[in-house]
């Protein structure tokens, strides 16, 4: 919804509010750069430098290049192109300490590059900042499964489960409002 609003903005001529909803879609993780290039609905943003810092901005956190399908590779061919994704969003980290989305990515990049171990961290600090809490719960709960501490595992996926139903509480609430 927020890169619909980006558009939407764009559309009516709001160039600021365009970019502010761009940006914002990219830090909850829209991941999709070549729709952001190409989309007509952008159009009126594109002359902005601010325009050009996002397109950057969402190569740089685009996490589905690094995703082929698994059937095609080898698992350790599959596990040496994660790590080469992990390399990537450890760098941008370090250049980009608050960016939650980034370190998301680097967590789910060490589970699929084969170190459960070294992504809690990264998934922690995801969601010290709040980055898809549901969703960042929840592969805390897989990377504990994986190292095969069951307690810790099970812990998160309740958490994730109730971070669920808190969410459809609120936005049923929102609803009757």
């Amino acid at each position: 919804s927020l890169y619909n609003t980006a558009c939407a903005y764009s559309l009516k001529g709001e160039r600021a509010a365009g970019l502010e909803y761009l940006g914002k879609a990219l830090d909850a993780g829209f991941d999709d750069p070549h729709l952001v290039r190409t989309d007509d609905d952008l159009d009126n943003l594109r002359g902005e430098p601010r325009y050009r810092e996002l397109v950057k901005t969402a190569e740089d956190l685009e996490l589905h290049r690094f995703q082929e399908s698994p059937r095609q590779w080898l698992r350790s061919s599959r596990q040496a192109a994660w790590r080469e994704a992990e390399e990537h969003f450890d760098a941008y980290t370090r250049s980009h300490p608050d960016c939650a989305r980034a370190w998301f990515s680097l967590g789910y990049a060490r589970i699929e590059g084969g170190r459960a171990r070294e992504a809690i961290p990264a998934f922690r600090r995801a969601l010290d900042f709040g980055y898809r809490k549901p969703t960042t719960m929840y592969n805390l709960a897989c990377a504990y499964s994986l190292l095969d501490e069951k307690d810790e595992a099970f812990g998160w996926l309740f958490k994730a489960l109730e971070a669920v139903r808190q969410a459809l509480v609120r936005a049923r609430d929102k609803d009757g409002d």
